[in-house]
């Protein structure tokens, strides 16, 4: 029968991909980051029953290892995407969510790591709009900044400096803020989102076909007040972001441009 979703430990899928050659599975951490080589040959010989068993793998008689071709498939689509998007995504009181769509002509795998550690799913999605519909399931609703203020541009080292401050120093926040730069628009309202968020969701969109990789991205910080997007850029040598509100029009501009860059790909 055809695979189109696997429950795999990170370990079992880091196996996988050597088998077929990948040399590097982006937005998976390395289960085997310090290990020694002997070690690592030790976990093979005491997974590879259990891979078997869970039909990962088949063992031939004289040993050699077979893998299905459907999930072949799978893990070639994760070591050689032309394309991939990484999302990650962080909620108050909560871990981090992190989940991954590899994107090649043929194939759209989606990676969600869940509990416990080191163990994740990939599924097989069919079409664009199905990756569209599950990244618009990570954002905000957007709904509390629906107002017409317009945000500005900050230096990244001073929204570190405000970050740092804690929920009764709101007012010195919004002071540092104002006196450097005084042109930015609502700045009580992006200090206490700093201070206090809800959530902050990470989108990053990179295109391996070109040389050197092409990268796109934005992250979404939200409070009970505001919801921001945010956007890194160079200014000189120092990194600068671009800070707007974050609406529903935004989010679907983000989607559309997502869309067309997937699209690209097939």
């Amino acid at each position: 029968m055809k695979k189109s979703k696997l429950n795999i430990g990170v370990k079992e899928l880091t196996f996988l991909a050597a088998l077929s050659e990948g040399q590097t599975l982006l937005g998976v951490e390395d289960p085997f980051d310090g290990w020694l080589a002997h070690q690592v040959e030790e976990e093979w010989e005491k997974l590879a029953p259990e891979m078997e068993a869970k039909q990962l793998i088949k063992k031939t008689t004289n040993g050699e290892i077979i893998v299905d071709e459907s999930i072949a498939d799978i893990i070639k689509t994760c070591c050689f995407p032309g394309g991939c998007i990484l999302l990650s995504r962080w909620e108050k009181g909560g871990r981090a969510t992190n989940s991954c769509y590899y994107i090649t002509r043929n194939m759209q795998v989606e990676k969600v790591d869940f509990d416990p550690p080191y163990n994740c799913s990939l599924t097989v999605l069919q079409e664009t709009p199905e990756i569209v519909k599950r990244l618009e399931k990570s954002f905000p609703s957007c709904g509390a900044s629906e107002g017409k203020f317009s945000g500005g541009e900050l230096p990244s080292s001073l929204i570190a400096d405000i970050r740092g401050y804690k929920r009764d120093e709101l007012e010195k926040g919004i002071a540092l803020l104002q006196e450097k730069y005084p042109s930015f628009d609502e700045p009580a309202l992006l200090v206490s989102a700093l201070i206090d968020s809800i959530s902050y969701t990470i989108m990053i969109y990179s295109d391996f076909r070109k040389k050197p990789v092409s990268t796109y991205g934005f992250s979404v910080l939200e409070s009970h007040d505001s919801t921001w997007k945010i956007r890194a850029f160079n200014n000189g040598e120092e990194e600068w972001l671009e800070i707007k509100p974050f609406n529903k029009n935004a989010l679907d501009q983000e989607l559309i441009k997502f869309s067309k860059k997937v699209e690209e790909l097939k």
